[in-house]
Formats: C-alpha cells, sequence, structure tokens
C-alpha cells in the first residue's frame, strides 16, 4: 500500500480520536474521507491491521 494513503488515514485517525478499524470502517463508508485519501470507489482500503504495521518500524 501507498505511504502517503497510510499517513492520511492515520490523520484521520488522529483528528478524530478513532481506533484503527473504525478508521477503516469511515474511510469505506465516507466519500469525504475517501476524497481525502485520494481513493476511488473501487480501490481498496488498506484494513486496520495494515495501518497497525505500518507504525511499528
Amino acid at each position: 500500500m501507498d505511504v502517503v494513503l497510510k499517513f492520511r488515514m492515520l490523520v484521520l485517525q488522529s483528528l478524530h480520536g478513532l481506533s484503527l478499524k473504525a478508521t477503516e470502517r469511515m474511510v469505506r463508508d465516507r466519500l469525504s474521507w475517501m476524497r481525502f485519501c485520494r481513493l476511488g470507489i473501487a480501490d481498496p482500503v488498506p484494513d486496520a491491521n495494515t495501518l497497525w504495521n505500518s507504525g511499528r518500524r
């Protein structure tokens, strides 16, 4: 997955105080969040495990 996409998702998580699972759900659900992450309707959204593993390096 794209590093910038993961970063954008983590920014949304931080701003809204969400868990990783809730962040994944919100990006899948809200068009405005998809646009912020520069995702199209058919693009895959990184799951919570992918986001968790990106911060553990």
